[in-house]
């Protein structure tokens, strides 16, 4: 499973164009220049907030924003419910 989406590598404030790519137990995120590989048991998915675009949380500080409802419903069956226990309803 595949989607666009916007990277930030937790060392600078700029915003990548990334293709994010779901393969077994990695995400794999490419863009112009670079390529990297998380395991999934290391990312964390903020709860959803309105029809704003979702954060997925990357170890190395990094993370991406994500737009795409059917991508996210997959990572969030995936991973559980992450950062969604923190939040109050």
């Amino acid at each position: 499973m595949q989607t666009r989406a916007f990277y930030y590598d937790g060392q600078t404030s700029t915003r990548h164009k990334a293709l994010l790519t779901l393969q077994r137990e990695q995400l794999i995120i490419e863009g112009d220049g670079f390529r990297h590989q998380h395991p999934l048991s290391t990312l964390k998915l903020e709860a959803p907030i309105g029809g704003l675009a979702r954060t997925l949380h990357l170890a190395d500080g990094g993370s991406c924003q994500i737009s795409d409802d059917r991508f996210s419903a997959a990572l969030e069956g995936i991973l559980g419910s992450g950062f969604q226990s923190l939040v109050h309803r």
